[in-house]
């Protein structure tokens, strides 16, 4: 019985620190999706009380030899997250690319969605410079479009059809008690 309640009680403590070791630079994984021989997910980071830190996810890509990498931010992006992944099968050679879209988080926004395409290899292709594009002569907040323009252009140049996004989601109220955004989910 001892060993018994000796075990038991060396599992509740390695858990914890199981889920803190994969919360390490790598993350929890939220949002995964599969395209070609190569992986990309969203992670989160563990924090204490069964939770995950997704205000700011990592977009990770694990390559065809089970090599991780953190994909790189396109500028612009720097103060968003990646929020959506899709992969989507170009028309015109063959190949498979990541659609990563951008976004605010918790809540998101009027005019917040930036979308840019990732080879298989982690290559980013496309860039939101400048972010926000001004529309003359219409009313706020019509006045502004999130900068898809490369997107667009690369996305027919390679033949993508729409691509199905799988999002991440925030668990429970998009604010901590004291005003502040927050974006927890839980494990």
């Amino acid at each position: 019985m001892k060993r018994m309640l000796l075990l038991v009680a060396l599992l509740l403590f390695a858990m914890p620190l199981s889920c803190l070791a994969t919360g390490d630079s790598l993350g929890v994984i939220v949002v995964s999706k599969k395209c070609g021989d190569a992986e990309m997910s969203l992670r989160c980071l563990a924090i204490h009380g069964g939770k995950l830190d997704c205000l700011h996810p990592s977009l990770m890509l694990k390559d065809g030899s089970g090599r991780y990498s953190k994909m790189a931010t396109p500028k612009g992006m720097e103060k968003l997250s990646p929020v959506g992944l899709a992969c989507s099968v170009s028309s015109k050679n063959a190949l498979s690319y990541f659609v990563v879209e951008y976004g605010e988080l918790p809540a998101g926004c009027e005019y917040c969605e930036w979308f840019h395409i990732y080879d298989t290899h982690g290559k980013l292709l496309t860039s939101s410079y400048p972010s926000v594009l001004n529309i003359e002569g219409m009313e706020p907040p019509r006045d502004k479009a999130p900068n898809n323009i490369d997107f667009t252009s690369w996305s027919k140049k390679l033949g993508l059809g729409k691509s199905e996004e799988e999002y991440l989601q925030c668990d429970g109220d998009p604010l901590d008690a004291n005003g502040n955004p927050v974006c927890f989910k839980e494990l």
